[in-house]
C-alpha cells in the first residue's frame, strides 16, 4: 500500500466516521423530536380540553344569563310596569284628595270665621243684653213679644176667615 492508499484509506475512514457521527446526530434530533412531538401533542390536547371546558362552562353562563335576562323582562313587564302604573295612579289621587283637604280646610276656615263672628258679642246684641238687664227695657221686650204675638194671631184669623182662595 502506498501513501496514497493509506490516505485514501483513511478518508474513507473519516468520511464514514462522520456519516455515523451524522446518523447517530440524526437519529438523536428524531428521538428528541418524537419526543418534543409527543409532549406538545399531550400539551394541544390539554389545552383542547381546556378550552372545549372553558366553552361549555361560557355556553352554561350564557343560557343563564338569558334566562336571566328573560326572568328580568317577565318580572317587569308583569310586576313592575303595573305596580308603577298603579303607584301613578295612587300618587294623581293623592294630589286629588290634597287639594280636595285643602279646600276643605278653606271652608272650614270660613265656617269658623262666621261662627266667631257669630259668637263675638256685637253692639246690638250688647244692648238687647243691657236693655233686658233693666227693669224697663224687659217690660218693654215684654210688650214688644205681646205685640208680635197678638198681631200674628190675627193675622192667622183674618186669613181662616177669608176661607180659601
Amino acid at each position: 500500500m502506498t501513501a496514497r492508499d493509506i490516505v485514501e484509506v483513511v478518508l474513507a475512514a473519516v468520511v464514514v466516521a462522520n456519516l455515523v457521527a451524522v446518523g447517530v446526530g440524526m437519529l438523536v434530533i428524531i428521538r428528541r423530536m418524537g419526543d418534543l412531538t409527543h409532549v406538545t401533542q399531550a400539551a394541544i390536547a390539554q389545552i383542547e380540553g381546556e378550552v372545549a371546558e372553558t366553552l361549555t362552562e361560557a355556553r352554561k353562563a350564557l343560557t343563564e344569563v338569558q334566562a336571566l335576562s328573560a326572568s328580568v323582562v317577565e318580572v317587569t313587564s308583569q310586576h313592575l310596569v303595573p305596580t308603577l302604573e298603579a303607584l301613578k295612579v295612587a300618587a294623581e289621587r293623592i294630589d286629588a284628595l290634597g287639594a280636595t283637604l285643602q279646600e276643605s280646610a278653606v271652608s272650614v276656615r270660613k265656617v269658623t270665621a262666621a261662627a266667631e263672628s257669630i259668637a263675638t258679642p256685637t253692639a246690638a246684641l250688647v244692648s238687647a243684653t243691657r236693655l233686658f238687664a233693666s227693669r224697663g227695657g224687659r217690660a218693654g221686650l215684654l210688650t214688644a213679644l205681646a205685640g208680635a204675638a197678638a198681631k200674628a194671631l190675627f193675622a192667622g184669623r183674618r186669613h181662616h176667615d177669608a176661607g180659601p182662595s
